[in-house]
């Protein structure tokens, strides 16, 4: 009877240890990502580019790398309506109020940045013009904080070509950060100096 009660306890504490590991990877999460593509290497497959930061990481759309247009390197992306969606990255457990920074760079035709998060308003996209280079690359940048909608929420990337043009991406980037880090302003000190001789 001793030997079966010990072996009970054992099992029940094995058993509980199991199920609070496995809450604490379910909400395990990173809190900072610094994911980017120059889009030259490809996964094994030819199906993905690989992250140049984070090899772990891949965007979709590896099967229409283009050597016709590049801004870095020797390669981009060609979005046609055939492939109006590509470069595609989901990121599980992102926490709420996470700051999001993510750009790509465009060239020709027309195309989207987007976002989807959780939540009534968790379509974020862009095609507005941030900055153009001497090549005639626009790029394109997303600002967001992750809703407050759940604790952790899966986010999802990816570019759009809205129209029936062709389209080239390259240099796509997503930062996380658990907190906007705002700028430093470093104040001198100010000194008044008065000439009272004439006061006098």
């Amino acid at each position: 009877m001793k030997i079966t009660i010990k072996v009970s306890i054992s099992v029940l504490a094995i058993a509980i240890i199991m199920l609070f590991s496995s809450c604490v990877q379910e909400h395990k999460y990173q809190n900072k990502y610094n994911i980017t593509s120059s889009l030259e290497n490809l996964s094994k497959d030819k199906k993905n580019f690989l992250s140049d930061t984070d090899s772990s990481y891949s965007f979709k759309g590896g099967e229409y790398q283009s050597n016709i247009q590049h801004r870095s390197g020797n390669y981009s992306v060609v979005s046609t309506p055939k492939n109006a969606y590509t470069l595609s990255l989901e990121l599980p457990g992102i926490k709420m109020d996470s700051y999001v920074e993510a750009s790509v760079w465009r060239k020709g035709g027309s195309g989207n940045l987007v976002a989807i998060t959780s939540g009534s308003k968790g379509y974020i996209s862009t095609k507005d013009t941030v900055e153009v280079d001497r090549n005639g690359w626009i790029k394109l940048l997303l600002k967001f904080y992750v809703p407050p909608v759940e604790e952790f929420q899966k986010l999802k990337f990816y570019v759009w070509n809205s129209k029936s043009d062709t389209t080239f991406f390259d240099d796509i980037s997503i930062q996380i950060t658990d907190k906007y880090k705002f700028p430093e302003f470093k104040e001198e000190a100010f000194h008044i100096e008065m000439d009272t001789s004439e006061l006098l």
